[in-house]
Parts: structure tokens; C-alpha cells; sequence
């Protein structure tokens, strides 16, 4: 920029170092690299600058741009990386750069790879002296989960782990940890089910825990033995979810190992033991003296009848929604408002979830920071739009992820909708309906031109079988598209092939961004078959559990 004679223009150049490293942190390193290392002197030095941090997120990426930054990336910059994210089903295969050269790594983020690969990562990272943040999501059933948690507790500086396992069978407990082997973890977030003992056995090994939360089972182990009792005095924050639970077993919970708590909150299926007044208090009391915040979630349809009713210690009391006495992140619209809903709470709520006669919300409160909208099946009786009426209850500009929840959906109200809400990023559909009529009508339409230039949508899911006619209008729907999800059956072949033949010829410019395909509950055979029409270096297919992946 030429600066002039007016003395408030400025060159980028001459922004000090620590604005231009701010401006830096919101783009990705490689366009970083790509775009300023060889301008001058100045920037070529400021990229190479050792207290430049580096971050990189790999979860959207086509597989030549993967090999492009491998190459010119992570292998010449791998000791400066303080954040990776490798969120993609194919990239273990190719990642072969050691992580305990990661020497700066300091979060580490892997969602969607197979868990035969996490046993040599982990294994790695025990050499990281920085490493305080770990996030792991395999896309694949594990046999046995103990051997990973062995290996999580060895890290030395670990604070943060959020794990989320799908475990074939419920594995035994961990035994009791020693003094030699417990963890630094202080915020640990347990995904999937694990029972009490389990749960009993893992606290041992993170006596500096703060905040928890986990989805607890009440069933038992063969060789179930008596709670030991944990004293965790940092303990402040708890989040049970919790399948068939007795009132007793979560006393027993209270007293053995959570008497410290300030914060917590529960999600649980209704059971008549949960109605009774005394039996809360005589735990509350004398366990809990520390309690601030008490959070429930029921799915139930009988509120009316829950001891916080009669003590108003509720924020709102909607059929299978929530019942607290802080404010929310979730909202159930469904049928019937009590009267004793505090409104001015309402500004906490980030997800609204719509059901039955859409009508009867048009005068509800108004819920200004709602993010995700998820549709289920509705009546609606007015001449009012769906976007009409949604709109007066929730800002549809700010949305970022719409859930429809409805089979076959009428494609228009869907063009309807993405026209008001332009930001959304995800979009997952149960299924479309549009003839051929239709479709041409709407293509042919302002609006749907309007829309394919203004949306965000980059991730679509599509839960019932569709066919590549389907796939030609989300194309021209969605320029900004880079992964694709369609829900399949056994009858299914000859659309999977139209499909990715059409996109593997398709020269639209809306399909630039694109990369990645995944069609769920495939044969094997399919997979062989893609394999052996399109698997080449610039193309990987891979069958992981009766889903397809395809990437380019």
C-alpha cells in the first residue's frame, strides 16, 4: 500500500512485529509461507524466527494440497509446530515425520483416524516436554481401551484430555495407580460409557483433576469390588451422564469421590427416585456443602412432579428439556410452555431444537446468541414461511450449523432457509424430496443463484440414500463445499458409482474445494471396486467399518 502524503496510511510492512504475528494467527501457515516468506528480508526472517509459533490444522484438505505441505511444511518446520490437528481418515497412513521431533508441540488434536495408529503416536509423545493439550477421537471400535489410558497417564505435562472411544465390550478397570504413576491432568472430558468401577479406578490416576465429565453406566463389572474413596479437593466441576442410575448409586458416587464439588451438572433418563425431596436434601447437605450450581437435564415428561419445582431451583420446564437453576447452552421447543419459565435466562441458549406445530413458537421468546438449529417433523397451519416464523425467534443470520431432522424434506423450504442463513457451515439432512420439475425450476431460480453465492456450507450429510441428481443440485447449491456424507444400502451400488463418476468428471467451479466423499453402510466389494476404477497417487479409497472414503 502506498502510504501517500496522508500520514494515517500506513504500509502493512511497517506494522511492528507483534501486530503483523497477530494478523498472521488468523490465517494458515502455508498461505503465510507461500505469500510473505521471500517479499524482504524483514519477512522472511519473521517466518523463520524460532519464537514464531506454528499451528496447523489438517482436517479439510485435498490430498495433493497434503502433500504440498508436507513437503514444504511439517518436514522443514516440524520443531517449531505447536499445534496439529489431523482430522482426516487417510492422513496417519502418509504421516511419517517422528512427533517427538515436535519438540514445541503443545496440543495435539486427532479425530477420525484409525486407532491402530494411536499406539506409536502415544508412545512419541512421551518424549514432549510441552505437550498440555490432547484431544483423541479414532473413527474406529477399540477392543480394549486400558492400554491407551496407560499410555495418556505417562505424559509428563499433560493438563487437558478429551478422549472419545467406542469400545467394543466394556473392558475390565484399570487397577488402583501408585504413587509413580499418576497424572498432571487437570480437565479430562470421558466420551462414551465406562461403569462405576471403571470410573473408580481411572480417578486414581489424575489426583489433580479440576473439572470431569463422562457418560456412566450403572451396570457392573464380573468382578465388581466396593468404591474406594478418592479425596480430589481440586475437584470443582462435574458433568455425569449417566444411563439407569439408582438415586443410591449416585450417593454413593457423591460420597466417595466428589465432595468438593461447586458445579454439577446431570444428564440422565427420569426415574421415580429422582422425585423425592428428602433423599436429595439428606445428599446435598452433608456431601455437597461447597454446591453453587446444580444442573439437571431429564428426559422425561413428568417435571411437574421434581422437588427443584416446589424449591423454584429451575430455569425452564419444557418436555425433555432441561431443569437448572443456572442458565443453559440447550433448548427443547416442544408443544406445551410452563409458566414458570424465566426468560431472562434465554441469552445462554446456543442450540434450539424444534418439534410438533411449528405455529405455536411464532410468539415465544426471542433467543439471540442460537448457533445450530435442529428440525424435526412439524405441522404447520399458517401461510407463514418456515424462515418466516423462525426468524422471530432466533437471529438465522448467525447460525452455523442447521440439523433437518425430517424426511423429505421439500427442497424449496430448504433453499428458503439457507437464503436467511448465510453463515451456516454444516448441514445435515435426514433426506430431500424434488422431482424433476422442481429441480429444474429451482436451479433455474435468482434464489438458488443468490444462495450458491452467499453460503458457507463446507460439510453436508445426507442420511438416506440420494442419487447423483441430488448431488448436481448441492453442487450448484454449495460453492464452498469440501466434504460430502451419504447414508447408503445394499441397493445402493449403481448410485455410489454415479455419484463419484460424475464428481470425478465434473468440472464446475463449485466443486474446487471439494476433496472428500463418505458413503456409510457400503459392501465391501464396492470398495474394491472404486479401488481398482480410481485409486491412483492423486486418489485413496479406504473401507473402515462398513463405511466408504474416498480422497482426492
Amino acid at each position: 500500500m502506498n502510504c501517500g502524503t496522508n500520514p494515517f496510511i500506513t504500509s502493512f510492512e511497517y506494522l511492528s512485529n507483534e501486530l503483523i504475528y497477530e494478523i498472521f494467527d488468523y490465517l494458515d501457515f502455508y498461505d503465510v509461507h507461500k505469500s510473505f516468506l521471500n517479499l524482504n528480508i524483514r519477512f522472511y526472517n519473521l517466518i523463520n524466527s524460532s519464537t514464531f509459533p506454528i499451528k496447523i490444522n489438517l482436517s479439510s484438505i485435498s490430498r495433493l494440497m497434503f502433500q504440498l505441505y508436507y513437503k514444504h511444511i511439517i518436514i522443514p518446520y516440524q520443531n517449531r509446530i505447536t499445534l496439529l490437528q489431523l482430522s482426516n481418515h487417510f492422513i496417519a497412513d502418509l504421516f511419517s515425520v517422528q512427533y517427538n521431533n515436535m519438540i514445541q508441540l503443545r496440543t495435539l488434536i486427532l479425530r477420525n483416524i484409525e486407532s491402530k495408529f494411536l499406539n506409536n503416536i502415544l508412545t512419541d509423545l512421551v518424549c514432549l516436554p510441552s505437550l498440555s493439550s490432547l484431544v483423541i477421537k479414532p473413527i474406529d471400535t477399540l477392543s480394549n481401551v486400558n492400554d491407551l489410558y496407560r499410555q495418556i497417564f505417562r505424559l509428563p505435562v499433560l493438563k487437558y484430555c478429551n478422549v472419545t472411544f467406542n469400545e467394543a465390550i466394556l473392558s475390565e478397570p484399570l487397577p488402583f495407580a501408585t504413587d509413580k504413576e499418576v497424572s498432571p491432568i487437570e480437565i479430562c472430558l470421558i466420551n462414551h460409557d465406562c461403569r462405576i468401577d471403571q470410573l473408580n479406578a481411572f480417578l486414581s490416576y489424575v489426583p489433580q483433576l479440576r473439572r470431569v465429565s463422562c457418560h456412566i453406566l450403572s451396570k457392573l463389572s464380573n468382578h465388581q469390588i466396593p468404591l474406594r474413596s478418592i479425596e480430589l479437593k481440586n475437584l470443582t466441576h462435574l458433568s455425569l451422564t449417566m444411563k439407569d442410575l439408582t438415586f443410591d448409586q449416585i450417593k454413593l458416587l457423591i460420597e466417595k469421590l466428589f465432595n468438593y464439588l461447586q458445579v454439577f451438572y446431570i444428564t440422565t433418563n427420569y426415574s421415580l427416585s429422582y422425585s423425592n425431596i428428602n433423599q436429595w436434601e439428606r445428599m446435598i447437605l452433608p456431601y455437597l456443602l461447597n454446591l453453587r450450581i446444580f444442573h439437571v437435564k431429564l428426559l422425561s415428561d413428568q417435571p411437574k412432579y421434581l422437588f427443584w419445582f416446589d424449591r423454584q431451583w429451575y430455569f425452564e420446564a419444557f418436555s425433555h428439556s432441561f431443569y437448572s437453576i443456572q442458565s443453559i447452552k440447550y433448548h427443547w421447543l416442544h408443544e406445551e410452555l410452563f409458566p414458570a419459565t424465566n426468560i431472562n435466562n434465554y441469552y445462554s441458549v446456543n442450540h434450539i431444537s424444534i418439534h410438533n406445530e411449528i405455529e405455536m413458537i411464532r410468539n415465544l421468546i426471542y433467543f439471540p446468541n442460537v448457533t445450530k438449529l435442529t428440525i424435526f417433523p412439524y405441522s404447520n397451519r399458517t401461510y407463514h414461511s418456515v424462515s418466516t416464523i423462525l426468524d422471530r425467534i432466533i437471529p438465522l443470520i448467525q447460525l452455523t450449523e442447521l440439523v433437518i431432522n425430517y424426511p423429505k424434506f421439500c427442497i424449496g423450504k430448504l433453499v428458503e432457509l439457507l437464503y436467511y442463513s448465510p453463515n451456516i457451515r454444516t448441514l445435515i439432512l435426514h433426506s430431500i424430496s424434488f422431482n424433476k420439475i422442481t429441480s429444474q425450476l429451482i436451479q433455474q431460480s435468482q434464489t438458488l443463484e443468490t444462495v450458491s453465492k452467499k453460503n458457507r456450507i463446507t460439510n453436508i450429510t445426507i442420511a438416506e440414500s440420494c442419487t447423483w441428481e441430488h448431488m448436481k443440485l448441492f453442487r450448484n447449491l454449495c460453492s464452498q463445499l469440501q466434504q460430502v456424507t451419504i447414508g447408503t444400502s445394499r441397493f445402493f451400488f449403481g448410485s455410489i458409482m454415479d455419484i463419484v463418476q460424475f464428481l470425478f468428471h465434473d468440472h464446475n467451479h463449485n466443486t474446487r474445494h471439494l476433496s472428500s466423499l463418505c458413503f456409510t453402510n457400503t459392501d465391501p466389494f464396492i470398495c474394491r471396486r472404486l479401488s481398482s476404477e480410481y485409486a491412483s497417487t492423486y486418489v485413496s479409497v479406504k473401507s473402515i467399518e462398513k463405511n466408504l472414503y474416498v480422497w482426492w
